[in-house]
C-alpha cells in the first residue's frame, strides 16, 4: 500500500548563481571543455551537473547536492516563511473581512478607541485567569490593528517587521519583568 511520507530533516540551502565563492564552497567543478560551461558537484550519489540558479542544498551530515529551483520551491519552504505566509494569508483575510462590513475604509479613531477597549478586556481576562478571554483579546487586538493599520495606509506585516527591526540588536536588562533599554537604564 501506498502512504504518504514527509521529510522533517531541516536542510541548509543557497541559490547558485556561479560566483566563485560557492564555487571553492561546495566543490564544483565548473568544466570548459564543452562548447558552454558545464558546472559538476560530488554527491554521495557521484559528480551531477549543477546550473546556475539550482539550489546547492547541505544535508544532516553536511552533503551537498543540487536541486533544480522549480522543484527545490515546490518541495521546501524557508523557516519561518511558512509562519509569515500564514499570517499574511489571514492578514489579507481580516482586511476583507473589514472591508465587506465597511470598517475599511473608515474612521481609524474609532478602531483606536475599539483597540483601547480590547486592551482593557485582555486585562481583565488576564486579572482572572481567564485563558479563553486572553486569547479572544488577543487576536481580536490584532484585527482591531490590522485595520487600524490599513486605514493609516500601512500594511501591519511592516509595521510588526519594523518593530523587529528596532529590537532585534537592542541590549540592555529585566527589570522586575521589564526588559529595559541600555540607554534607560542610565536615566
Amino acid at each position: 500500500m501506498i502512504k504518504e511520507y514527509r521529510k522533517t530533516a531541516t536542510i541548509k540551502a543557497e541559490q547558485f548563481d556561479g560566483n566563485s565563492r560557492m564555487i571553492f564552497e561546495y566543490d564544483i567543478f565548473p568544466d570548459y571543455s564543452n562548447e558552454y560551461l558545464v558546472y559538476s558537484i560530488d554527491t554521495k550519489e557521484g559528480p551531477l551537473i549543477v546550473q546556475v540558479g539550482d539550489w546547492i542544498v547541505t544535508g544532516v551530515e553536511g552533503e551537498h547536492w543540487p536541486i533544480a529551483d522549480d522543484v527545490f520551491r515546490k518541495t521546501y519552504v524557508e523557516v519561518g516563511a511558512d509562519e509569515y505566509i500564514r499570517t499574511n494569508a489571514v492578514t489579507d483575510l481580516i482586511i476583507k473581512w473589514g472591508a465587506d462590513r465597511g470598517i475599511l475604509p473608515g474612521n481609524a479613531s474609532k478602531q483606536l478607541n475599539k483597540l483601547v477597549e480590547e486592551v482593557g478586556e485582555l486585562a481583565e481576562g488576564f486579572n482572572k485567569n481567564n485563558q479563553e478571554q486572553v486569547k479572544d483579546s488577543l487576536g481580536d487586538m490584532f484585527v482591531v490593528m490590522t485595520l487600524f493599520a490599513r486605514q493609516n495606509d500601512l500594511d501591519i506585516s511592516d509595521c510588526i517587521q519594523s518593530a523587529y527591526e528596532t529590537i532585534k540588536d537592542r541590549t540592555g536588562k529585566t527589570v522586575n519583568g521589564v526588559f529595559v533599554k541600555e540607554e534607560d537604564l542610565t536615566k
